[in-house]
């Protein structure tokens, strides 16, 4: 299906990562993807072969045209916010985790038993091609969005007591 040495995406930053930039007035850096890196590894034809079993990155994806048009999906402003902002909080609640890209990250947790470590006795990503989760001390929200995001907001917020 797919070949770990194959080249493929590593972000630099994760979701919270980034919000903390933007909240201290850095620029983001740009992290470019490579067309011939080619399409995910996990489609088949058009179809997602874990499509039940999906990362909420790929859930949160709402496409208002198929995916396989563009390679990528096409996105609404408010709806790429609020997936950001959900994002945000699975990153937070996993403060103590790690992020990377899918194949990097299946491989790290398959290996060694470091999925079942990865709870229970911390571990180590030193070597690896992740990075370290944070806690979400700002959220994405653009000025536009911020009246219509806080019903949601409100809903998640108890959760995440201490980010604002």
């Amino acid at each position: 299906m797919f070949e770990f040495g194959r080249k493929r995406f590593h972000p630099k930053f994760t979701t919270n990562g980034l919000a903390s930039l933007c909240a201290n007035g850095k620029d983001i850096p740009e992290e470019t993807m490579d067309s011939e890196w080619g399409k995910c590894p996990f489609l088949s034809g058009d179809l997602c072969e874990i499509y039940s079993a999906r990362p909420f990155g790929c859930r949160g994806m709402v496409s208002k045209e198929k995916c396989s048009v563009n390679a990528y999906a096409v996105m609404d402003e408010f709806s790429l916010t609020v997936n950001n902002l959900l994002m945000q909080c699975i990153e937070h609640m996993d403060a103590n985790g790690a992020s990377g890209n899918l194949i990097d990250m299946l491989f790290f947790l398959g290996k060694d038993k470091t999925g079942s470590k990865y709870k229970s006795e911390g571990f180590d990503i030193e070597n690896t091609r992740l990075i370290r989760n944070q806690p979400a001390k700002t959220f994405l929200v653009p000025p536009e969005h911020k009246y219509a995001i806080g019903p949601i907001f409100a809903e998640i917020g108890g959760v995440l007591s201490g980010a604002h």
